[in-house]
């Protein structure tokens, strides 16, 4: 059993109706991957294809955005980087009590009221800070999210206490959105048209620095005032070996996810 009362239940919330699950496991929080390895480390190493002995994230580290080449043609509509991350301290979304959501509510308030510049925008709490405007305007750029968005997430316990402690933070270009409490803690996306896939993951690569600054910021001061524990400058779940925590082990490691929207002609 792990610190949040984690037990093998919660990490494997298994219904039969979910044959078509990514991995199927939902871990209650960082330390459970380390009691459960010996059941994760099979799973994990044949659904992220790692051969032989050993099981370990790479040291990773943000190449320049030279490297990254954009995609020609008009059939590239859309490009979305998202990266997903969780506060260490913390229980991840499964067992997320309603005093962990208020705390967590508090700093992410004060941590997106300090973003400034381009990455400067507002926090949507939902639903109540939702006008049939910001609504439209969310929905239509993908970032709102809902109770019933999936259905194994809702029986693992993803969407209990909803939607307590649950927004959206939205810059002014709408280029950067933060889902709040979606499956992980955070879920930071930055999306462009067209095949503009180096601007994008420019945009993403200063969206990470500026968001991670702030937060360091906010979560010094409320260590200083006493309404928080640990260290600021490692306020991200990560693991030496496996990269970043994530809520499902399908995450696992940098994080991140790349999703370009194509047309296709002719395709039924």
């Amino acid at each position: 059993m792990s610190n949040n009362w984690g037990y093998l239940g919660h990490s494997f919330p298994f219904n039969p109706s979910f044959q078509d699950s990514e991995i199927g496991i939902l871990l209650p929080d960082s330390e459970a991957y380390r009691i459960f390895w010996p059941l994760l480390r099979p799973t994990l190493a044949s659904f992220h294809g790692v051969h032989g002995r050993k099981v370990e994230h790479p040291r990773s580290e943000w190449p320049p955005a030279k490297r990254v080449e954009d995609f020609e043609g008009a059939r590239v509509q859309l490009v979305l980087f998202e990266v997903r991350r969780n506060l260490g301290g913390y229980p991840l979304q499964t067992r997320m009590e309603a005093e962990d959501y208020s705390r967590m509510e508090r700093t992410v308030k004060s941590v997106f009221g300090r973003m400034e510049g381009d990455f400067s925008g507002n926090f949507y709490s939902i639903p109540g800070g939702l006008t049939a405007k910001v609504r439209d305007n969310l929905e239509a750029s993908d970032a709102l999210f809902a109770a019933d968005d999936d259905d194994e997430l809702k029986a693992g316990g993803a969407y209990d206490r909803w939607p307590h402690g649950r927004g959206v933070f939205a810059s002014h270009d709408r280029k950067v959105h933060v889902r709040v409490n979606d499956s992980d803690h955070f879920r930071l996306r930055c999306r462009q048209p067209g095949g503009k896939f180096r601007a994008t993951y420019e945009h993403l690569r200063r969206s990470m620095d500026h968001w991670h600054e702030k937060l360091s910021e906010v979560l010094k001061e409320e260590r200083e005032e006493g309404v928080a524990e640990g260290d600021a400058e490692v306020a991200i779940a990560s693991d030496e070996k496996l990269g970043f925590i994530t809520l499902s082990p399908a995450h696992l490691g940098t994080g991140l996810q790349v999703i370009d929207h194509l047309w296709l002609n002719l395709l039924l």
